[in-house]
C-alpha cells in the first residue's frame, strides 16, 4: 500500500506524519501490531537570484537558504560570454558582513563561475538552515586611462553586443580592452570625428578599441562585425568603415608591418567556397570552403583592398554572402625609427649624391643632366618608400601599377648604375690618351 501527499497539505514550520496500526479490537494476548514503513520527501531550498546585464557588464546577486545539510556545495554563475575581468566577488553568511571570496574558493569552467560554498565552520559541509549570499560582477571590457558608462544597454534577447557607451573621462592612450577570441568590435554613431577610430588586435587575440578623437561626454554605440582577425605574430590595426558591408581597413599595428594575418569570416553558408578577392590586384588571393560556420583566409597586413565573397563572384561582390575589407593606412602610433629605415634612407641619399657627382664629370650637361638626376632620384625615392611601407606607392598610383612601380624603381637603379659605369669608363679613356702639345711661331721664319 502506498500514499502520495500533495504539497498543499504542508504548512510552514514543522510538519508531522503520524502512523497508527490496529483499531483497538485485538485481544490482550494478541501480539503487538507491526508495520514496515518506507518514507521519503523532496526538500526545496529558498533561492533568490538578481541579474543585471548591459552587454558589457553582467552582475549577479544570489541568495540560498539550505533546507538540508549539503556536502561539497557549489554555486554556478553562468556568464553569457567571456569575462574580461571579475570586478567583484563577495559572499555573506547568515546575513553577516560581506567579504571577498578567496581565490582558492572559486574557479572557471568555460564562461561559468564556480564558487565552493562554506558556512563558517571547518567540517566542509553547509549545515541545514544556513543562508549564503553571493554577489559578483563580470566585465567584458577593460577600460584603460579613462572611464565609460552604458546609458543604453544591449537588449537581453540580442544575439550580439549592441550597447551605447558614454565617455565619462579619458586621458592619453584611452582604450577599451576586449578579451581574446572575440569578433572585431567597433564603434558607430559616434558623436565625434571618426577618422582615427580603430582596434588593435594582438596575436593572442586580445583587442583594444582606440577612440583618439573622443572627449568626455561623447557617446557611441559598440557592436561586433562577423569577422575575426588573428595576426600570426605581432599585431594588426583594424577599422570598420562600413558596418553594412562590412568594410574594414587593416594594416600593421604598432609593432610592425608585414605580419601574416588570418581572417575568419562568419557570414557564410557551410559547403560554399569563398574567396578573398584583392581589388587592387584584381584577382583572388585566398580561397576556402566554409566549414563549421566559418571561412578562413590568410593574408598579411600590407596595404591593399580585400573583398570577401563567394568564389567566382564578379568584382562588385554582389549577393548576401559578400563583404569588403579595405586594407590601407591611417594615422597610428609611431613604432619608432628602425635600422632598416635608416639604412634605406642613407643608401638613397648616397646614390643621389654620387649621381650628381658622376654626371658633373661626364659629357652630360645642362638640362639633360638635371632631368636624368631628377628622374633617377624620384624613381629611387619612390622605391625606397615602397620598401619601407609596402603598398603605399603602388596603392596610391592605382590598379594595374602596383607591380610596375617596383620594376620602374629597379630600372631607375639600372640606369643610374649604367651612367656611373659610363662615366668611369670615360675617365679611364681620358687617362689613357697621351697629351698633345702644339707650338705656334708668331715671328715668321728665322
Amino acid at each position: 500500500m502506498s500514499f502520495t501527499f500533495d504539497s498543499s497539505v504542508l504548512k510552514d514550520e514543522t510538519n508531522r506524519l503520524n502512523v497508527s496500526v490496529g483499531d483497538g479490537t485485538l485481544s490482550a494476548d494478541a501480539p503487538d501490531p507491526v508495520v514496515y514503513l518506507e518514507y521519503s520527501h523532496e526538500a526545496s531550498s529558498s533561492i533568490s537570484t538578481e541579474y543585471f546585464s548591459n552587454g558589457l557588464v553582467e552582475r549577479y546577486n544570489v541568495s540560498n537558504t539550505f533546507s538540508a545539510t549539503q556536502t561539497d556545495a557549489t554555486l554556478e554563475v553562468p556568464f553569457s560570454s567571456t569575462v574580461y575581468r571579475l570586478a567583484e566577488l563577495e559572499w555573506s553568511i547568515n546575513d553577516g558582513s560581506w567579504s571577498s571570496v578567496p581565490d582558492s574558493r572559486y574557479s572557471w569552467s568555460n564562461n561559468t563561475l564556480v564558487v565552493d560554498l562554506k558556512d563558517g565552520d571547518t567540517d566542509g559541509d553547509v549545515d541545514a538552515g544556513t543562508k549564503i549570499e553571493v554577489r559578483t560582477e563580470g566585465r567584458m571590457v577593460d577600460v584603460a586611462n579613462g572611464a565609460i558608462s552604458v546609458p543604453e544597454p544591449t537588449d537581453p534577447d540580442a544575439a550580439q553586443i549592441d550597447s551605447k557607451i558614454q565617455i565619462e573621462s579619458r586621458s592619453s592612450d584611452f582604450s577599451i580592452g576586449i578579451e581574446s577570441g572575440e569578433r572585431i568590435h567597433y564603434a558607430y554613431k559616434e558623436s565625434w570625428d571618426t577618422t582615427e577610430d580603430s582596434s588593435v588586435v594582438a596575436a593572442d587575440g586580445s583587442q583594444q578599441i582606440y577612440l583618439p578623437n573622443a572627449d568626455a561626454g561623447d557617446t557611441a554605440w559598440i557592436t561586433t562585425a562577423p569577422i575575426e582577425v588573428i595576426p600570426q605574430s605581432g599585431d594588426a590595426r583594424v577599422r570598420v568603415t562600413d558596418p553594412d558591408g562590412p568594410t574594414i581597413k587593416i594594416s600593421g599595428g604598432p609593432s610592425a608591418l608585414g605580419d601574416d594575418v588570418q581572417i575568419r569570416y562568419y557570414a557564410v553558408t557551410d559547403g560554399k567556397t569563398y574567396e578573398a578577392y584583392s581589388v587592387s590586384r584584381e584577382r583572388p588571393v585566398s580561397k576556402d570552403t566554409a566549414e563549421n560556420g566559418a571561412a578562413v583566409f590568410s593574408i598579411d597586413d600590407s596595404e591593399e583592398t580585400i573583398r570577401l565573397q563567394l568564389a567566382g563572384s564578379d568584382s562588385g561582390g554582389s549577393g548576401g554572402d559578400s563583404s569588403s575589407i579595405s586594407v590601407g593606412s591611417w594615422p597610428q602610433p609611431d613604432p619608432g625609427t628602425t635600422l632598416q629605415e635608416i639604412g634605406v634612407v642613407v643608401a638613397w641619399a648616397a646614390l643621389v649624391v654620387l649621381l650628381v657627382a658622376a654626371t658633373g664629370r661626364s659629357e652630360i650637361a645642362g638640362r639633360r643632366r638635371w632631368i636624368l638626376v631628377g628622374t633617377i632620384g624620384i624613381g629611387t625615392g619612390l622605391l625606397s618608400i615602397e620598401v619601407l611601407r609596402p603598398g603605399t606607392i603602388s596603392t596610391a598610383i592605382g590598379t594595374g601599377l602596383q607591380d610596375v612601380v617596383p620594376l620602374a624603381g629597379l630600372a631607375a637603379i639600372g640606369v643610374a648604375g649604367y651612367s656611373i659605369v659610363s662615366w668611369w669608363q670615360s675617365r679611364q679613356k681620358e687617362a689613357a690618351t697621351p697629351e698633345t702639345s702644339v707650338s705656334f711661331n708668331l715671328r715668321g721664319n728665322e
